[in-house]
């Protein structure tokens, strides 16, 4: 244990323990009590030991448990287990290397290794009944282990893994081994139900030691240089360099020693636990009590246990588990004492004033009381009425005012130690409830009521005069505060109000833009040391600065948001009390640390304005049951990180049967897709204050939130490769550099693995392989049969091709033949025309009819246009260039027209220059024909420059697009339609081409003719 849980011990010798001496009982022990409530099934607590991981093993009458801070996970004997633990009933614990070696009542020594998880039983002579009730276990040194049975005591080799069993000398009732002294490497003294024996590890010899009475001693141990025996009413104290021995009386059966150092002894009896200091020889009784005040007078202790983090644990006979930690235990709780009031009544304090080292003036639930810190004394005033006082100042002059509920202003009278009301005879306080009193100078105090406003008392004068802000008067203003600017703030209920130095006001509410409040309701106002105002209101803690206010709740790390009072420490972190203990805030790390009763508080519940630090920075926190002072750099913190372990992993809610805290990897097909993580740290104190983090690697990018929850589910995992990793803090908030890990593997469905993947690559080559190898090889047969078929065949090939070769030479003479036959046909054709168009010529000129004349020469227009295009027509599917045919044939067709007729126009070309197969030159070249004659006709009565006929044509996707359009006078094409033979041949013409065609006469006349792509290709 550490030194200052042992030097609290060393303060409490004060006398030395004589037969006829009465034990003087010292200050309580407080503990907590582990028992049913935390799963410990029976609460005769016989055997303890610590594992090689920090689990707490605790044997009972009715099983062995596990403790992990939290719970007691039980392990009892079930017939159908040939793995489980043989018995029940336990009378002794002791682990050792990786094995925790248990003594029990009916099947002698078993033995449990965690990580096999499996329990064994020491092979004896099973004959011998006595062998099975096993009652100790000790450890010799670091080879052999001593098991005591009845009648009987059993030396175990552990490097050689044997045993050897040695008989007790027996009377008339059983005899067994109880405890043990090492006095050399050789020589063992057993303390037995008959006195002390001496064994002989070398020679295996057993004898009597005419040094101790022949009586029962139930313990033994060794301190400096004394050896120390439990009996049945005390204990033996023999010191080995003088040879010398004394025996203590202490009325109790002594039945277990614990050495808390090379010092002090405790000594664990049938009536309680004493303590025995070595250098002093003085001997104490120590006392417990529970987090709740139980007392603890006479307890039976069984067995004792510490670790080197500060845990005692005490095993009990029927009360459970004691635990005690050295640092438990970090604040002194002040009781306050009032006349007719009994040492179980909670008075509650409320605000605080150091004026001297010898008194602190306390404001209590019923009179204001006076406390000298030298020698713990209360002095009670007895003010009429018994009023709560809520209010005690110094002023500049150095008197002190105090006020409260019903109590008025009261003045305190140094020489008659009295405080007295101030009444003015002139104006008065309207309400004698005060709640606040700020000295302002030394002739002037502000004094605020609960319902009456604030006034400003004038001291000489005796004299109150009301006091508004803002022309209000403002109520219930029950803290105040003076910061290093001269600036004062006063706290109500409806605000925070600040009267500056040049006496303007300026108000913070709830609603203040940038600057709001958490609350409405202020209790506490301080400054910190950068210069920063903070607020404690009813719903949590307000910093405010020259930009802006930062609130901080109960979700940010506060315990409560009730907050009553607010201190500034040396290093500006702020210690503020509220109705679920204190709680300190580091600005630096913006981290909270939190002390609850459990810690040493008065309570958790804390009171308005029992907040104070003097002037030696000691602080006050006062509530419902005490005062609290400390200095707060002295609090000593739990310095100690705990072990976190995975304890358990879940698949579907339902726990997995694997050793966890011993495996490093798990894994789960692709349907096991809801696991379940169970951990928990080993904090033996305070472990509801201890904080958790944790991420799956492979899934979380960081790790989780802090959280108080010691389990956490993950579902849906992709398969892959994962690693859960757990870490946690104290209950300081201080963070474990031990992070327990465990691998996880999603396996994925077989048609996603990777041998699948490769298996079913391999068979696809495999296939493709096969089947190139198939047809690789029906080739090769097809080929030599080819062959042979290609001699074959190439010969007679052979002679087909002489025979093709003679027939296409007689072919290409019969295609120049038909060609020459082709242009003497066309020549034949366009000469007949020539004559035609001739004939018609010399016909009109016998014609006086114009009507009939023109019909004439347009008939034979026409047929000379036939003739120009029968040169243009393609042989063969050659391919015409529209741009070139159309411009020639308009040339051709207006010099044809011009021989007749004046042509008062221009012609204008925009003609794509694109080459088509296939054309249908005929009907094409007939409708510009037709187009043009129309024009040359109708359009213009007399020539002007600007006089034109444009001729468009152009390309698109699906078809071909003729615009012709020309500025001349236009026509009425209703009337014109009934007797005009050209239009008519151009709508038939286009029609043939399964064309369209749109002609609009609007200044001039425009013709769109469309002609599909698919008709003329």
């Amino acid at each position: 244990m550490k030194l200052n849980f042992l030097y609290f011990l060393f303060l409490l010798f004060t006398v030395q323990l004589c037969v006829s001496q009465n034990i003087k009982e010292l200050d309580t022990l407080t503990v907590n009590i582990l028992g049913q409530k935390e799963g410990l099934l029976q609460l005769n607590v016989k055997g303890l030991a610590l594992d090689d991981l920090g689990y707490l093993w605790a044997g009972t009458e009715d099983g062995l448990h596990r403790f992990n801070s939290y719970k007691f996970k039980p392990y009892l004997h079930n017939p159908s287990d040939s793995l489980s633990i043989k018995d029940d009933h336990i009378r002794d614990l002791l682990f050792t290397n990786d094995t925790l070696w248990i003594a029990t009542n009916t099947k002698g020594i078993n033995g449990y290794i965690p990580s096999k998880k499996s329990f064994f039983n020491l092979k004896v002579d099973i004959d011998n009944e006595k062998l099975q009730r096993a009652y100790k276990i000790f450890s010799i040194n670091k080879t052999y282990l001593l098991f005591g049975a009845q009648d009987h005591f059993i030396i175990f080799n552990r490097k050689r893994n044997t045993h050897q069993t040695f008989k007790l000398p027996v009377f008339d009732v059983e005899n067994s081994v109880n405890g043990i002294y090492l006095e050399n490497s050789n020589n063992i003294l057993l303390a037995t139900n008959f006195g002390v024996l001496n064994f002989n590890l070398t020679q295996n010899k057993l004898t009597s030691n005419a040094s101790f009475n022949k009586e029962i001693y139930n313990c033994a141990t060794q301190l400096k240089n004394n050896i120390f025996f439990g009996t049945e009413s005390g204990f033996y104290i023999k010191n080995n360099n003088d040879n010398s021995s004394r025996f203590y009386t202490l009325k109790a059966k002594v039945k277990a020693f614990h050495k808390l150092d090379d010092k002090v002894l405790l000594i664990g009896t049938s009536n309680g636990v004493y303590s025995y200091n070595v250098a002093t020889q003085n001997i104490k009784k120590v006392l417990f009590k529970t987090q709740e005040d139980i007392l603890f007078n006479k307890i039976s202790v069984e067995s004792f246990l510490d670790d080197n983090k500060g845990n005692l644990w005490i095993g009990t006979e029927g009360e459970g588990l004691l635990h005690f930690n050295e640092f438990q235990e970090k604040f002194k709780t002040l009781r306050l004492v009032l006349d007719g009031y009994s040492s179980s009544n909670k008075i509650s304090s409320f605000q605080f004033l150091k004026d001297n080292p010898e008194s602190l003036y306390i404001g209590a639930s019923s009179d204001l009381l006076k406390y000298n810190p030298i020698n713990k004394s209360f002095k009670q005033y007895n003010l009429m009425g018994e009023p709560l006082i809520y209010t005690i100042a110094k002023d500049y002059n150095g008197t002190i005012w105090a006020g409260g509920f019903t109590s008025g202003l009261l003045k305190h009278n140094r020489k008659t130690d009295t405080f007295e009301e101030m009444i003015s005879t002139s104006d008065k306080l309207s309400d004698r409830d005060v709640i606040e009193i700020l000295p302002i100078n030394k002739n002037e105090l502000l004094v605020a009521t609960w319902s009456g406003g604030l006034y400003r008392y004038l001291i000489q004068e005796n004299k109150f005069i009301s006091f508004l802000l803002n022309g209000l008067s403002v109520n219930r203003a029950r803290c105040s505060y003076k910061d290093s600017k001269s600036n004062i703030w006063l706290g109500t209920d409806d605000g925070v109000f600040k009267i500056q130095p040049d006496g303007s006001i300026k108000t913070y509410t709830e609603n203040t833009k940038h600057f709001n409040l958490s609350s409405n309701r202020i209790f506490s106002i301080t400054e910190d040391l950068s210069g920063a105002i903070w607020f404690g209101t009813s719903v949590g803690l307000t910093k405010l600065t020259k930009t802006e206010t930062t609130l901080f709740y109960k979700q940010k790390g506060l315990p409560n948001d009730f907050i009553y009072s607010i201190l500034v420490d040396q290093n500006n972190q702020l210690w503020v009390s509220t109705n679920f203990g204190l709680s300190v805030f580091n600005q630096e790390s913006n981290n909270f640390t939190n002390y609850t009763k459990n810690d040493g508080l008065q309570n958790n519940e804390f009171n308005g304005k029992a907040g104070y630090k003097d002037k030696n920075g000691l602080f006050y926190f006062g509530g419902v049951d005490g005062v609290n002072i400390f200095d707060p750099t002295s609090i000593i913190k739990n310095p100690h990180a705990p072990k976190v372990y995975i304890e358990q992993v879940d698949l579907f809610n339902e726990p997995i049967e694997k050793n966890i805290l011993f495996l490093n990897d798990l894994s789960f097909k692709s349907n096991e897709n809801v696991i379940s993580f169970n951990y928990s740290a080993l904090n033996f104190m305070n472990p509801e204050k201890v904080n958790y983090s944790y991420r799956l690697i492979g899934f979380d990018k960081d790790w989780r939130s802090v959280t108080k929850d010691k389990s956490t589910t993950y579902t849906n995992l992709d398969p892959g490769e994962y690693e859960f990793q757990i870490k946690a803090t104290n209950d300081n908030g201080i963070w474990s550099k031990h992070i327990d890990k465990l691998s996880l593997t999603i396996i994925p469905p077989w048609y996603q693995t990777v041998w699948f993947k490769i298996t079913l690559v391999l068979a696809i080559l495999s296939t493709l392989l096969f089947i190139y190898f198939l047809k690789t090889r029906q080739l090769k047969s097809d080929k030599l049969k080819l062959e042979l078929i290609v001699k074959e065949r190439t010969r007679e090939i052979s002679k087909k091709q002489d025979a093709l070769e003679l027939a296409y030479s007689e072919s290409e003479s019969q295609k120049e033949n038909i060609k020459f036959l082709m242009r003497e046909l066309r020549h034949r054709v366009k000469n007949n025309l020539q004559i035609i168009s001739s004939l018609l010529n010399i016909q009109s000129y016998h014609l006086k009819d114009e009507t009939a004349k023109n019909a004439l020469k347009v008939a034979k227009n026409r047929i000379l246009t036939i003739s120009h295009l029968e040169d243009k027509i393609a042989v063969n599917h050659e391919k015409v260039n529209i741009k070139l045919f159309t411009e020639e044939l308009c040339e051709n067709i207006m010099a044809t027209l011009s021989d007749e007729n004046n042509i008062n126009f221009n012609m204008v070309y925009n003609c794509a220059n694109v080459e088509m197969e296939g054309l249908n030159t005929t009907l094409f070249g007939l409708i510009i024909n037709e187009i043009i004659t129309n024009t040359v006709k109708h359009a213009f009565p007399k020539y002007k420059e600007d006089n034109f006929l444009k001729i468009n044509i152009y390309n698109h996707k699906n078809h071909i697009e003729l615009v012709t359009e020309d500025n001349g006078v236009g026509y009425n094409t209703s009337k014109i339609n009934d007797d005009s033979l050209g239009l008519d041949l151009i709508h038939d013409m286009v029609s043939q081409l399964n064309g369209k065609i749109i002609t609009k006469s609007n200044r001039g006349v425009t013709h769109h003719v469309t002609v599909p792509k698919q008709i003329i290709t």
